[in-house]
Formats: C-alpha cells, structure tokens, sequence
C-alpha cells in the first residue's frame, strides 16, 4: 500500500509528465503584433503570376493593409479591388521572420480571399534551401471557382504516404515528390465550409496543423465549433477526432523533407495554376469572363476582386515543451524575402500607416507621451496562467484541496473561465460581422483614437503619419531565383 506522501509524489509525477509532453504557447502573433512578426516579399513572383508584390511602404500607401477596431483589431490584407493595370494586379504576400522545425500551427481567421476567376490565395509553409529540398505545406489553398480546400505537400524525391491514414478528405495520389505538373500530393476537403465563401458565410474559423517527426495533419473547425483547449490556449490535438488531411507513413523521412519553415500568407493572380489555360477553361472561368486569358480578365476587372481580402485575428504557435526547452538559446531564422528586423521588434500597423515600434527595453524613452497612450488600447492581449482568488467560490473549495488536486480545480476554473469568455467573444464577433465587411471594403476618414476599442468595439484606427526605417533586405531575399520554383499545374507548387 502506498504512504499518503508516495501517492501524492506519483500523482504530481504523472501532472509534470502530462505537463512535460503538452503543447506550449511560443509564439502569438496579433493585433499589433501581427505585421511586424513578417516580412513582406515584393520581388518578381516564382510562379509566374500576373501580380506585383508590395512592400509595407507601398501597401501602407494604397491601403492594403490596416487593423480593423470593429473586429477586435485583426489585421487584413488585400489585393487591389479597383485599379485596372497592366504591370499585375496590386496584391501582398508576407512570410515569418522566425523558421520553425515541428509544432503546432494554429491560424484563427474571420475572413479569406472569395474564389473568383483569376485569383490564388494560400496560408502555407515553406522550406529553407532550393525549393522543394525543404518541403511545403499548403494549409490553406484554392483556385478561380474552387469551393472546397485543398491542402497540399511539395517534397524532393523520396516521400510517399501511407494510403490508409486516417483522414476525412479526398486524396489524389500518395506520392508527394516532383512530377511533370509539380502537383505534389493533395488532399481535398469535402465540405464547402472549408473555404471561399462558405467558409466567410459562417464567420470562417480555426485552421490547426500538427508537424511531426511522424507526419503531418491539418484540422479544421468552424467558428461555431472551436474547441475549448484551442480557445483557452491549451491544445490538445489527441482529443479533436480525424483531421481534414493526414499525411504520415514510413515511406516519407518527415524531418528530412521538412525543416526551417516559414509562415506565408500570398493571394496571386493568375500564374502557373490558376492561369494555366487547361485550368482556366476547364474550371468554367472562360466561359463565366468571356475573356481567353486569365490575364487579360485580371488586367480589367479590379472590382470583381472586392472581396480577395484576408482577416487574421491571430497566427499562434505551440511546440511539445520538452522540443521547446531544448530549443530555447536557438537562433531565430530568417522570413523568405528576408527583413532584419529584431525578433523583439513589432509594428503598429493602422489604416494608413506603418510605423515599427522601439524594442522592449527602449520603448519608454523612444516613445513621445502621445505614442505611447496612442499605442496602449492595440496591444494583444498576452496569454498568461492567472490563479484563482481565494475569495471566488472555486477558490475557496481550492484552499481545502493540495497537491495535485488544487492544480487540477484551478486548471479546470480556467478552462471554465475562457469558455465563458470565447463565448461572448463568439456572439460579439456575429453580431458585428457585417459592419465589419462594410468597414473593410469602404475608404472612409478615421480620427485618432486612445480609447479602448475592446471585443467588436467601437474604437478608430490610430492615423499617425510617422513612418520608421524598413530593415535591409536579407540574404535570402538577394539571391532569390527563378529556379527555385517552376511549378507547374494543379496543386500549385509555388516553390520560392
């Protein structure tokens, strides 16, 4: 028979095992945080694409990007929905500053680009070296018309899947290497909510995708459908049932075919899958535009694309916490297209402005009093573990309760806690969702606000006129190359 102290050191054993082999927040990029945690690429694009590609200074100026207050200060990026243009359709594309090798990857998105003729967004993961040596993932993929979500691995030679995953898409073939179409192997969703406008229609939702040494799956929950241990911080991918896509198997080295990955958000136009002519005329796109070309509709058609916007309310990152003690000390890699800014460093990005803010330790004395009252209201709210207090009921009960059963109460009040508050984040989100796409989609003038704009709040966007330095294009931007992506076809291996 076990002592009381032996039982209660091998039930706090069993807490600290559970502890060790959970997921752990390491990167929350939000709100005001959101931009300066990416580097925007405005070179030529890899895949060939009838788009151009702006910096911060030059989508600051043509309100491509901007918060939004009424919808919790998330932050949108969209093409040019007016111009006509024969240069590429205006448009943006931004990768992490920081690499990462494992993890969980969490993406909560109110609103994606709307599928019409001519356009290609995709939320993915890209690879370190010449492309595919350090693999892609398309989380979030579609062409023209798709309806359904496509996701999407690009590898070098050498990676074949295991047919008999469990998964609830559709497969199109196992073997995930180079082909005559750079086609890689996909896996498509079966329900419309997935993407495009079913998935704006339902106030859109949570993508998550798991990163292993085993394998890799990709989930996907409606608004309405999130679970709690995502809404509180604290997921658990082993309770959320099959995912949308699953791509695991022992004919594929994982963390050979996947390393040093960056976060990438792009909408292209045109290019070498959405304009490829066998896709465009097969897709009903020239029958729909009258125009034999994608490039040609693109050119004219400005407000067709009134909608190709994203709302990101936040990028999060978790990794297994014994894979994030042995990484602490790390250095931090490089976004494709290569910026330099500090990894301390974040943005305030507004309606018309982009202006980096000081550092950490010299945020005080860079910042003029008005900067910094300007500033409080955006700041993201920072997940933190809160004890309970004695005098809440739950508190009370806590105080006769030790060891591991008063850190199992608190942990359980937590949880209820952030249900409670998701929920009424939840009905304030549908409650203003059409303002919100009305704010988005109109040029209107905006007065400088230091009150607190709050959950669907009222608050207006800071429109301050100071613009800070960019940092120097990185090494990987320079050398950037044609070569490093050609792909050709469905699936579209973009490859940069």
């Amino acid at each position: 028979m076990h002592t009381p102290s032996l039982t209660r050191f091998l039930a706090s054993a069993i807490l600290i095992q559970t502890s060790i082999a959970g997921y752990a927040l390491i990167d929350d990029f939000s709100k005001d945080t959101f931009f300066g945690n990416f580097t925007p690429f405005s070179q030529e694009d890899p895949t060939h694409g009838f788009v151009t590609y702006n910096s911060y200074a030059a989508a600051d100026s043509k309100n491509l990007i901007k918060t939004v207050p009424n919808a919790n200060f998330a932050s949108y990026l969209t093409a040019d929905p007016t111009s006509t243009t024969n240069a590429g359709r205006d448009s943006m594309r931004i990768a992490s500053k920081k690499s990462y090798n494992h993890g969980l990857f969490l993406v909560d998105l109110l609103h994606i680009p709307s599928p019409v003729c001519g356009s290609w967004p995709a939320f993915w993961l890209l690879g370190a070296g010449t492309w595919p040596a350090g693999g892609e993932i398309d989380v979030i993929e579609g062409v023209n018309m798709q309806e359904r979500n496509q996701m999407t691995l690009h590898t070098s030679a050498n990676c074949a899947l295991d047919s008999s995953a469990g998964f609830t898409g559709t497969s199109n073939k196992t073997d995930c290497g180079p082909d005559k179409e750079n086609t890689g192997c996909a896996i498509t969703a079966k329900d419309s909510s997935s993407f495009g406008a079913g998935f704006n229609q339902g106030n859109g939702g949570v993508y998550a995708t798991e990163w292993t040494s085993s394998g890799i799956s990709i989930y996907f929950f409606p608004r309405a459908n999130i679970p709690a241990d995502i809404q509180s911080s604290t997921p658990d991918p082993s309770k959320w049932g099959q995912p949308l896509a699953k791509f695991a198997g022992k004919g594929c080295d994982w963390d050979a075919h996947f390393k040093d990955m960056n976060i990438v958000f792009n909408t292209a136009f045109c290019g070498d899958w959405a304009g490829k002519d066998s896709v465009w005329e097969s897709g009903g796109c020239a029958a729909k535009t009258g125009k034999k070309t994608c490039q040609e509709f693109v050119a004219s058609s400005g407000a067709s694309y009134k909608d190709s916007f994203w709302l990101v309310n936040y990028v999060r990152v978790f990794q297994q916490q014994q894979q994030q003690q042995q990484s602490q000390g790390q250095g931090q890699g490089q976004g494709q297209g290569g910026g330099q800014y500090a990894s301390t460093t974040t943005m305030h990005v507004t309606r018309t402005t982009v202006v980096p803010a000081p550092t950490a330790n010299a945020q005080q004395q860079q910042a003029t009093p008005s900067q910094q009252q300007a500033s409080q209201p955006q700041k993201p709210a920072q997940p933190q573990q809160q004890q309970q207090s004695p005098q809440s009921p739950q508190g009370a009960q806590n105080q006769h309760q030790s060891g591991p059963q008063q850190e199992a109460a608190m942990a359980q009040g937590e949880v209820d806690k952030e249900q409670t508050k998701a929920a009424g984040s939840r009905r304030a989100r549908r409650g203003s969702w059409e303002a919100v796409r009305a704010l988005v989609r109109r040029d209107v003038d905006v007065e400088e606000d230091v009150g607190d704009g709050g959950d669907g709040g009222q608050g207006q966007v800071d429109d301050r006129d100071e613009k800070g330095e960019r940092g120097e294009r990185g090494e990987k931007g320079e050398k950037m190359t044609e070569e490093e992506g050609n792909g050709e076809g469905g699936g579209g291996g973009r490859g940069d």
